[in-house]
C-alpha cells in the first residue's frame, strides 16, 4: 500500500462527510429561512464544521494534486494531457470546480457572520452552501 493509495482513499472517503455535512447545513438553512427561525449556535457550529470539512478535503486534494497523483504528472512534466479525458478531468476540471465550491463555502460563512439578522444568515447560507454543493456534485467523477 503506497502513499497515493492512502491519500486517494482518504480523499475519496472524506467526500461523503463533506457532502453529508453540506446537505445537513443546507437543509437547516433552507428550513430556517422558510420558517423564519432564529439562527442558533447549532446552525453556526454546523456551518463551521462544513467549512472545516471542506478545508480538510482541500488539504488532502492538494497533497494528491501536487505530490502524489499520477494524473497530474503530465501537467508538471509539460506533456499533453488535454486529449485524455480522465487526465484533463483530474488535472483541470475537478480542481477548478472544487476550489470554486470551497470558495463559495468560505464566502458564504464570512458573509453570514457579518449579518445580525437570522433571516439574512439563513438566506445567505442557503444560497452559498447550496451553490457550493451543486458545484461539488458536478465536480465529482461518479
Amino acid at each position: 500500500m503506497n502513499a497515493y493509495y492512502i491519500f486517494n482513499e482518504a480523499h475519496s472517503g472524506w467526500r461523503w462527510i463533506v457532502l453529508a455535512l453540506g446537505a445537513v447545513v443546507l437543509i437547516q438553512h433552507l428550513l430556517g429561512w422558510i420558517n423564519g427561525n432564529h439562527f442558533r449556535k447549532m446552525e453556526n457550529r454546523m456551518s463551521l464544521w462544513f467549512l472545516i470539512a471542506t478545508d480538510i478535503q482541500l488539504v488532502l486534494g492538494l497533497i494528491l494534486y501536487v505530490v502524489l497523483s499520477p494524473f497530474t504528472r503530465p501537467l508538471f512534466a509539460g506533456e499533453d494531457f488535454m486529449s485524455d479525458d480522465l487526465k484533463r478531468f483530474y488535472t483541470i476540471e475537478h480542481p477548478i470546480l472544487m476550489l470554486a465550491a470551497i470558495a463559495l463555502v468560505h464566502i458564504g460563512r464570512a458573509r453570514q457572520k457579518s449579518h445580525e439578522a437570522s433571516h439574512a444568515k439563513f438566506r445567505i447560507g442557503t444560497i452559498f452552501y447550496g451553490l457550493a454543493l451543486v458545484v461539488m456534485l458536478v465536480g465529482i467523477r461518479w
